[in-house]
């Protein structure tokens, strides 16, 4: 739509128009099929400034089915393989099915696709291929004789996974996203905004490659393009102007139901818990295996433990003994969040399921920690070079050392 502008704007206009028109850097059309409205933007000087408000743009442009990511290759693809694809090829990327009707057919079939191939000087992975196949995995699908089918390794996952046990996984389950302390604050057409570009972001293949309408009932799309925007809403506007959103009245939709529900009726008061640090440690010497524990909490609380075993153990089997420990005291103090630092890189690395325990009583020790693990919401846990683990070594190694009589444990 046509914008208004006051007299003195108007002369300015006009005459950089007609400079443009003279200079054949634009010309005149009879039919438009859309615009974009000019800015007037006033000079030190007093002059005035022409810029072209481009907002409307993505909707003159015709969409393209394509993530920007691969465009260049699908078209190369779609262009080398043009006459075969949909007769007997079916090409994405890199990867390509050649199928025909009836055995008799398929070396033809495969003749022609290798001299369109060679052609234009492209080559094969030979461990890639497979030739004269009744079905196989095409883009995480099962391709046969009888149609597309679902990978089973593929849903392994879905069959396998656990319902979820509190309140933080159903919201992970909704795509619930918490706001911090400033958004909270937010004006309630600042948050829409926000939900918007939060939106655009996670599913940005999606917003680049689709025109996406969003229902709603707030005036989003006014505010969005107002020119006096200042702050985050202008960076918002641009950022949401690269993609083409179209914007309408929502109706009764059950889906705006849910999403309703899961904003407006769940708690807002309800903060996530904190993570604890534990920093862990075990040793194991001709006098005895000792554990050292250091948990960190919030409102700087720091616990320290030193933690002798009556047992003989290992060097591995401490730093196991040392991590179970930690855990224990984690629980009991109520962390639901906790991110574990240790210098021992096996147990780590078994524990990220990088190495394998292949000793029986690792293995056992294994198992037993990945159960304390379940019952934590969150747990992340990474190897530390030994001069970062200093304090935690030291408390292990004064563990190790005490003589029979004293104290099993220190915090």
């Amino acid at each position: 739509r046509k914008r208004k502008v006051g007299g003195e704007r108007r002369e300015a206009i006009v005459s950089e128009t007609q400079k443009l028109l003279n200079a054949g850097f634009i010309r005149e059309i009879r039919y438009t099929t859309w615009l974009a409205n000019v800015v007037l933007v006033k000079k030190n000087s007093g002059k005035w400034r022409m810029c072209v408000d481009y907002t409307d743009l993505n909707k003159a442009c015709p969409k393209d089915s394509y993530p920007l990511l691969s465009i260049d290759r699908l078209r190369l693809m779609d262009k080398v393989f043009h006459q075969q694809i949909g007769r007997n090829m079916e090409v994405y990327v890199d990867e390509m099915v050649v199928k025909t009707t009836s055995a008799i057919d398929h070396a033809s079939d495969l003749a022609e696709i290798f001299a369109q191939i060679r052609r234009h000087n492209m080559r094969l992975n030979p461990e890639m291929c497979v030739f004269g196949v009744q079905g196989g995995k095409f883009l995480g699908f099962m391709i046969t004789s009888k149609g597309i089918k679902a990978n089973p390794e593929k849903c392994k996952a879905i069959i396998q996974m656990q319902s979820p046990q509190t309140v933080k996984e159903v919201q992970r389950l909704a795509e619930r996203r918490v706001l911090q302390d400033a958004e909270r604050r937010y004006q309630m057409i600042e948050k829409l905004a926000l939900a918007l570009v939060t939106a655009a972001r996670r599913l940005r293949p999606y917003f680049q490659s689709h025109q996406v309408v969003v229902k709603i009932d707030y005036p989003i799309r006014q505010i969005l393009r107002k020119p006096e925007l200042a702050g985050r809403m202008i960076a918002w506007s641009v950022e949401l102007s690269e993609f083409g959103i179209q914007y309408e009245c929502r109706g009764p939709l059950k889906a705006q139901c849910l999403a309703d529900f899961v904003a407006e009726l769940m708690p807002t008061t309800a903060e996530e818990p904190q993570v604890w640090t534990l920093h862990v440690d075990g040793s194991s010497n001709s006098k005895g295996g000792g554990a050292g524990i250091i948990l960190e909490g919030p409102n700087q609380v720091t616990l320290e433990q030193s933690l002798k075993f009556s047992f003989k153990v290992t060097n591995n089997q401490a730093e196991y003994e040392a991590l179970l420990a930690g855990l224990r005291l984690a629980r009991d103090l109520g962390a639901r969040r906790v991110s574990c630092n240790s210098d021992s890189k096996l147990m780590v690395e078994q524990l990220s399921g990088k190495f394998q325990a292949k000793d029986t009583l690792l293995q056992w020790y294994f198992h037993i920690t990945t159960h304390q693990i379940s019952s934590f919401d969150e747990f992340t846990i990474q190897h530390v070079p030994r001069e970062q683990n200093t304090r935690v070594d030291l408390l292990s190694k004064l563990a190790s050392t005490k003589r029979p009589g004293q104290h099993r444990t220190i915090i």
